[in-house]
C-alpha cells in the first residue's frame, strides 16, 4: 500500500507518516484542520508534531511544498510519456488516482481559503509551473512565447479555475470523487484538449487589434523576442 506521496507506508518514518496524514488531513478540511485531527489519522501524538514542526503552520508550509513537489512531478511524468498520462484519465492505476485526487482537492481547499495562504500557495505553483513548461517547450511540445511570467500566470488561473467552479458548484463527497468528477466526462476533456492543442479563435483579428491599440509591440512580445535574439547569440 502506498501513500498519498507515492512512498510505501512501511518505508515511512514518524515524521514522513505525519507529512502524509496532513496533506490527507488538510486535503479533507481545509488549513483550518486541528493538529490533533492530523495527529489521529498518523497515530501519533499531538506533542510529537509538535516536536518535529513547531507550529501547524510550519506543519503546513511544507505540506504546500510536498504537494507542490508532487505536482511538478506529475506534469513532468506527463510530459515524457503523454500517452501514459492518460492512465490517470482512464482510472487504470488506482493508487495513482488516489493520489492525485489528494494532490487536487488539497490545492482547491489551498486557493478557497484566500488571503495570505493562497497568494503564497499561488506564487509556488507559477514558479514550479515554470519548470514544467520551460522542459516542454524544450521538447517542441509548447510554444516557446509561453514561457513567459504572464502567460504562465494566466494558464496557472485559467487552469485552477475551471477546477475551482467544479469544486464550488459541485462539492465532493471525498478526494477521489472530486477527481472523478473532474475527468468523467471525455467530451469535455477532449475540448479542452483541443482548445489548448488548436485555440479557441479562428485567426489572429482580435489579438492583432488588441497590440494595434496598446501601440504595437507589447512588452511581452519584446521580451520574447529579445530572448530569441539571446538565443541567436
Amino acid at each position: 500500500m502506498r501513500t498519498a506521496s507515492g512512498r510505501p507506508v512501511s518505508d515511512l518514518t514518524a515524521r514522513a507518516r505525519i507529512l502524509d496524514a496532513a496533506i490527507a488531513v488538510f486535503a479533507d478540511q481545509g488549513g483550518a484542520a486541528s493538529v490533533r485531527a492530523i495527529a489521529t489519522v498518523a497515530g501519533v501524538s499531538p506533542g510529537l508534531i509538535t516536536h518535529h514542526f513547531g507550529t501547524k503552520e510550519a506543519l503546513k508550509a511544507e505540506c504546500d511544498q510536498r504537494v507542490l513537489d508532487a505536482y511538478t512531478e506529475l506534469k513532468m511524468a506527463g510530459i515524457a510519456n503523454p500517452a501514459g498520462s492518460m492512465d490517470l484519465v482512464n482510472n487504470t492505476d488506482p493508487e495513482q488516482v488516489a493520489r492525485i485526487s489528494t494532490i487536487s482537492t488539497y490545492m482547491m481547499r489551498a486557493f478557497l481559503e484566500g488571503g495570505e495562504t493562497a497568494r503564497e500557495f499561488y506564487r509556488r505553483l507559477v514558479a514550479q509551473m515554470a519548470e514544467v513548461i520551460n522542459v516542454a517547450a524544450a521538447q517542441g511540445m509548447v510554444r516557446a512565447e509561453c514561457t513567459d511570467a504572464m502567460h504562465l500566470r494566466y494558464m496557472a488561473g485559467s487552469t485552477l479555475g475551471f477546477m475551482l467552479v467544479q469544486f464550488v458548484l459541485d462539492p465532493p463527497s471525498d478526494n477521489q470523487g472530486f477527481f472523478q468528477s473532474v475527468t468523467a466526462d471525455p467530451a469535455l476533456l477532449d475540448a479542452m484538449l483541443d482548445v489548448l492543442t488548436n485555440g479557441a479563435f479562428a485567426n489572429d483579428q482580435v489579438l492583432t487589434a488588441y497590440r494595434a491599440a496598446n501601440g504595437g509591440q507589447t512588452d511581452h512580445q519584446k521580451g520574447t523576442q529579445q530572448k530569441k535574439e539571446n538565443n541567436v547569440q
